[in-house]
């Protein structure tokens, strides 16, 4: 009498294959090739990282002072075209701020806060390194990274639609996401 065939042990897998009932699952972070837990709401809903890197907060830096001979040096100086900064360009027009900047603002789901050269917050300082104007994404782990530099701010020719997308591009392209309301 023969005897029955062996079966195979399974093929080892480092990560169990998620179930389509699971709400959670182990998969592949763009940023860092690592395995994360992400986790879904339903069976058709998008995964959500729960390690990913998440803007908290966007801050803009003005290239001019916050004091009042600064806040006055700069005005006659772009009035006369010795002073420019793009991203003044986009926030405010010749005595206040631009109602255009206000919907844009309004419709992001972080804070936006503008900060001018002399005070903006160390950790922005550093990560712009001496550059300004920028925009910059505090994230939830605390990072700093500076996501508009002058030159881009300066593509956005004094639009504020034009600087989201250059913002949600450049969030794209280092693996930032939005927080979730």
């Amino acid at each position: 009498m023969s005897e029955p065939p062996k079966s195979r042990p399974p093929a080892h897998r480092s990560t169990p294959e998620p179930r389509s009932d699971e709400r959670t699952a182990q998969i592949t972070s763009p940023r860092s090739s690592q395995l994360v837990e992400a986790e879904r709401s339903g069976p058709c809903d998008a995964v959500r990282v729960s390690n990913a890197r998440v803007i908290a907060r966007l801050v803009g830096v003005y290239d001019a002072d916050g004091t009042l001979s600064g806040e006055v040096g700069y005005w006659v100086g772009a009035r006369l075209g010795r002073r420019h900064c793009s991203l003044c360009e986009i926030t405010h027009g010749t005595f206040r701020r631009r109602p255009e900047w206000d919907a844009c603002r309004a419709g992001l789901p972080v804070p936006f806060d503008t900060y001018h050269r002399n005070d903006q917050p160390d950790a922005v300082r550093t990560a712009a390194a001496g550059r300004c104007p920028v925009v910059a994404a505090e994230t939830t782990d605390g990072d700093t990274v500076v996501l508009v530099g002058p030159a881009e701010l300066e593509d956005c020719a004094g639009s504020g639609e034009q600087l989201i997308e250059a913002i949600e591009r450049a969030a794209t392209d280092a693996g930032i996401t939005w927080q979730s309301s």
